[in-house]
């Protein structure tokens, strides 16, 4: 559980000083199940899980979210309830293990509400599968599209890296 982690970290029990951790600066990410538990923990989920105040910005990248209504309803995230900013990227190829992760994608997007987060990117990677897409040079090359929605300043490489490292963020 990422709360508990968290917890565990700020109390100084994982190895890691608590003075060194800026608290109102706390980001996660994660990719495919990972990008769901950002969501999750950023969100909240309909079995009653409350979403993470301590998390101040996200990027789910590839991350089902309604596909798992199917195994248990309960576990859908409640995207609607986050309110920091957000980075969704995903494979325009991306369909996996019978999840189309293109839709889960746009959807995820379409659900953040955009006063709430301010800002919110959708990052969608032409020709980008489920464990390929994450390569900067498709980046460089010019394989993907940025779309910006929200209070989005330009979405450029120096940008999108500042993003991912929630540099200027949080």
């Amino acid at each position: 559980d990422i709360r508990f982690v968290l917890d565990q970290v700020l109390a100084g029990n994982a190895g890691v000083s608590p003075a060194v951790i800026d608290t109102s600066r706390i980001g996660m990410y994660g990719h495919s199940f990972g990008g769901y538990t950002t969501l999750a923990v950023a969100g909240g989920t309909v079995s009653g899980a409350l979403p993470d105040s301590r998390i101040k910005a996200i990027a789910p990248l590839s991350p089902p979210a309604s596909a798992f209504e199917f195994i248990d309803p309960r576990l859908v995230p409640h995207t609607e309830n986050i309110g920091v900013p957000a980075l969704v990227s995903f494979g325009q190829a991306d369909l996996t293990l019978g999840v189309n992760f293109v839709d889960q994608g746009r959807e995820i997007f379409s659900d953040l509400n955009t006063r709430a987060v301010g800002e919110k990117y959708r990052v969608e990677i032409q020709r980008g599968v489920h464990t390929g897409f994450t390569d900067i040079w498709a980046f460089l090359a010019g394989n993907l599209e940025a779309i910006q929605h929200g209070n989005a300043s330009p979405l450029d490489p120096v940008n999108l890296v500042a993003f991912l490292t929630f540099d200027g963020q949080i």
